[in-house]
Parts: C-alpha cells; structure tokens; sequence
C-alpha cells in the first residue's frame, strides 16, 4: 500500500527489499505510477504520486542516478496520458535563448555547457519530461575488468549435408552475406577467469544492436538474461547478481549494402556511463544472385558429425575425409572408439586398404576399448595387414584370436539346439565344430569338455530332450560316446595341460559302466603316465 504524511500531497511507496528492481522507494513508485498511467490517469492519487516523484532525489538535478531510468520512464507515460493543451497554451523551448522546436522522441542537438529554457504559458497544467541524450564516446571507458564484452561475431546458419540438418553450430565467420542467407550472431561474454570470481553482484544490462539490414528471426534469442526488452532494432538484456553467458541470436540478411552495428554494450542500468563497451562490426549483405567469398570451414565437432552421417550412409570415401580432419585434436573416449571403429571397418571392407592405418585402428581399440566386439570378417583383414607388413607373428595371433571367437560364437548354437528340445544335435553340432576348426586352446578345450558333460547327464539320460521322433537317449550310450571321446583326447593331446583330467574322467566312466577290469586299466596306466599330477593319489 502507498503511504502519505499529514497534509502531504504526495503518495509514495517504500518498496521491498525482497524484490529485484523494486527495492527502492523511487523503484516502486515509478512502478505504480506507471501503471496508474496505463489504467486509471485522471485518479486524483496519480498526481499525488507525480509530485512525489518530482520531488524525489532521482528527479532532482545532481541527484541519485541510480532509478532515474524508470523514474523518467513513469513520468513520461503520465505525460502522453494527460490531454492536450487548450487553444492559445504555448511551450517555447530555447537553447541559449534561441528558439528551437522538437517533436515527440526527437533528439535535438545542444551543446553541454549551453543553457536550455524551457517557457510556458496558458491556463493549461504543464508537464514537460526532457531527457538530456549525450553522444556515448566509441572506446571502452573499462569502467570494470569484469565481466566484459569480449566479442561478436556473424556465423554461418548450421550445416546440411542431404536432408539432415547438423545439430552442431558453425562456428564459421561471416563477413559477406548472401541475400537471404540465415546468420547466428554471438556475443560472447568474458567472465573472470578464475572460476571461484565469475560470479558478479550487482544487476547489468546489455544492449545489443540488431545488424542494420537483417530481419530479426523472432524466438531465437539465447541467453541467461532475467528479463528481455525489444526495443526497434535494440535488444536489452536485464541481469541480476549471478554469471553472464554469451548471447546468440539470428536473422535473416535482406538489405543489400555495407552495414555497420555498433559493439555492444554492458552497463549498469541505474548509471549507463559505467559500462564496458565491445567493437563495431561490419557487414555486407550481397545484391541477389551473387555468391559470397567466405569460405566455409567446419569445426571439430561437424567433422565428427558429418563422419557419423557418412558412416551411416556407407559412404566410406567421404566419411575418412572427416576422420583425417580430426587426426591430433583432443577427444572423448567415446569419441575415441567411435572414430577408430568407423576407420577399420571401412578400412577393412577395402582390397587395397591403407595397412598401417587400419592397424593402428584395431591397436587403439583393443588396448583403449577391450569390449567392443569386432566381427570375425574384420579381424581376417587386419591379420592380413598384419602379414602384408611382414609381422608374422601378430599375423597369426590374430588369425587364432579370430578364429578363437568364431568357434566360441558357433558353439553357442549347441546351447540354442539343446534349449529348443535337441540335446543329441547340440552334441553332434559342438562335435563337428571340434573336427573344422585349428586345434587352439578354447577348441581343446571343448572337448573334454563335452565328454564331461555327457558322463554328467547319463544318469538322467531318459529326461534329456531328443528331436521329434527321434528315439529316448539311453545312459550307456552316452557313457559310451564320452569315454570314445576321451580316447580320442588323450590320444590326439597326450602332453595337453588337461590330459590328466580327461584320463582320470576316462576311470570315472569305466566305474559308471560296471566295467571293473577295464577301470583298473585306466587308473594303472594314468598313475603311471601322470607320475606329477594331482591326480596321482586319486589314480591310486
């Protein structure tokens, strides 16, 4: 509510503390006053509040500048509200006692030691509302070192390879503009480098001034701005204590010429002479039909871009380009895998591929990125880029490594047939597996492994699923099949580190078929041939 003393005739509001921009008695009273202007002028407490504020140390001269702004604002809204003077009313305005004449919002020059006059005469109640507009010196009066503005530049609109518009920005400058070509403009705001002083306390504004020339694309304004002003081609941007991000907006370039935008500007709002000042920048939009000279050039993160884009469209040629481009630059992890992964898979679909490149991909990608899987066909080319080199030896580590995950990928499908009702085939399937591939480590070790399983299962033989017509599996057989399996393991692998294991599982299997002489054989010849195993104790 507004207060008044006894027999003042002013109104006023004391504000609150707890209120940005209206903390002030001056603040919230210009407030009120203007919205009196706009609703209800001739109200009788409207005046009142006008005196007040004409009273007031923002009106006064050499007084607080600090709400002058909205003071002046309130008062010049309760003036375009009052109705018009009467016939024969006049107000003559002299500047050192010569007569001068200006309309509403014109801005006259005169000089700042020279006296202005201001002479009214009629029945008419005066209200005159003058703002003294001075000419802003072009260089930074650095009235602060932060925060500042350190730039503003005209980039190109984001890039579009085919139909898909890239996500990243441009940070491509423009200086010539086509006509209408879409530009982003970026003010970039320095805060103080040390990170625990970015912070500011006090409330600014920018104003920044819209490229002559260009149309305003509504809605593309950025900022962490607490309020926004559009004033012609004029944005101001309201801050209150906290940190500056940068401004960036767009606009559509339609004028042909050479224009000039004065740099912006931030200042504090309540003394606008303490600011810190940007630079000019200059641009010239193209008469229609011709092109600019700019040239494009894509920033690291459109090269990463557009690589995953040609990737995905199979166009290799295109997407290594973009790879090359980013070869000594600083990236992610992520990013790492990814462009290491794209190179050696295009790479390795190529005949006469680049052999030390596409080992080098594969080298970051198993020592930097062990879990990603790479496909059998690829690891087949980067052996024979490995030999092509004449490293033999990595050559055909990698062919076993290869060929090591082809079999353990092949034998999950004996899982798959057992799950869907076909034990019997899983065993013939991990069988045939163990004849075509090369005698590694892993295809050993299926082996034995197989025939464990069947020893295992034997005695629930009637209970393991069998293919539809097929006949019920019965122990003995399988008792049978997995001591010939360990025959032919310790036949094929006598020296094998699980030799001993396979002969003392061959024992076991003898005692599962009652076969008694044939189990003393076994143990007899494993604790002989096996003196230093661990299993020589269990032999005997």
């Amino acid at each position: 509510a507004g207060k008044t003393a006894a027999g003042d005739d002013t109104f006023f509001w004391p504000g609150s503390k707890e209120v940005a921009g209206l903390n002030a008695p001056e603040e919230a009273t210009a407030a009120a006053l203007w919205c009196a202007a706009k609703l209800k002028p001739a109200a009788p407490e409207a005046r009142r509040i006008v005196n007040w504020l004409l009273t007031s140390q923002a009106s006064a001269p050499g007084g607080t500048t600090r709400c002058r702004g909205q003071v002046m604002q309130a008062l010049m809204e309760y003036a375009k509200s009052q109705p018009r003077a009467a016939d024969g009313d006049t107000l003559e305005v002299l500047a050192d006692g010569k007569a001068i004449t200006a309309g509403p919002g014109e801005i006259l020059p005169f000089p700042s030691d020279g006296k202005l006059t201001i002479k009214v005469s009629g029945a008419s109640p005066a209200v005159v509302i003058a703002a003294i507009v001075r000419e802003t010196p072009p260089d930074d009066p650095k009235t602060w070192e932060y925060p500042k503005i350190a730039s503003r530049t005209y980039f190109h609109d984001n890039h579009v390879l085919g139909e898909d518009r890239f996500e990243t920005a441009s940070t491509s400058p423009v200086s010539e503009a086509a006509y209408g070509q879409l530009l982003r403009v970026v003010v970039k705001i320095a805060n103080h480098p040390d990170e625990t002083w970015q912070s500011h306390g006090n409330f600014l504004q920018i104003e920044e001034e819209i490229p002559a020339g260009c149309s305003f694309v509504e809605g593309s304004l950025s900022s962490n701005a607490q309020g926004v002003d559009r004033i012609g081609n004029l944005l101001r941007l309201r801050y209150g204590p906290g940190t500056m991000g940068n401004v960036s907006y767009e606009v559509i370039a339609l004028t042909p010429g050479t224009w000039t935008a004065q740099g912006a500007v931030l200042a504090d709002p309540y003394d606008p002479a303490r600011c810190r000042r940007g630079t000019p920048n200059t641009l010239t939009i193209l008469p229609p039909g011709k092109a600019s000279k700019d040239v494009y050039v894509m920033n690291r993160d459109e090269h990463l871009e557009a690589a995953r884009l040609h990737f995905n469209r199979n166009q290799g040629a295109e997407c290594l380009t973009h790879l090359d481009a980013l070869i000594g630059g600083k990236m992610t992890q992520d990013e790492e895998r990814d462009t290491a992964r794209m190179r050696l898979w295009i790479l390795a679909d190529r005949d006469n591929a680049d052999s030390k490149a596409m080992i080098g991909a594969f080298e970051l990608l198993t020592e930097r990125h062990p879990k990603l899987v790479i496909p059998f066909e690829k690891l087949l080319r980067v052996g024979e880029a490995y030999r092509r080199l004449k490293e033999f030896e990595r050559a055909a580590t990698v062919f076993r490594a290869a060929l090591d995950g082809a079999f353990l990928e092949d034998s999950g499908l004996g899982v798959v047939l057992e799950d869907a009702g076909d034990y019997t085939g899983g065993v013939e399937l991990q069988e045939q597996l163990w004849r075509e591939y090369p005698d590694s480590q892993d295809v050993i070790g299926t082996l034995i492994g197989l025939a464990q399983d069947l020893s295992a299962k034997a005695p629930e033989a009637e209970t393991l699923p069998v293919r539809r017509g097929a006949k019920k599996v019965e122990k003995s057989a399988l008792l049978n099949r997995s001591q010939d399996l360990l025959d032919r393991f310790i036949t094929l692998y006598p020296t094998d580190p699980q030799a001993d294991d396979a002969a003392f599982s061959r024992v076991n299997v003898f005692f599962s078929l009652k076969d008694y002489p044939g189990m003393v054989r076994a143990a007899t010849d494993g604790a002989a041939r096996y003196t230093a195993s661990p299993f020589t104790d269990s032999f005997k």
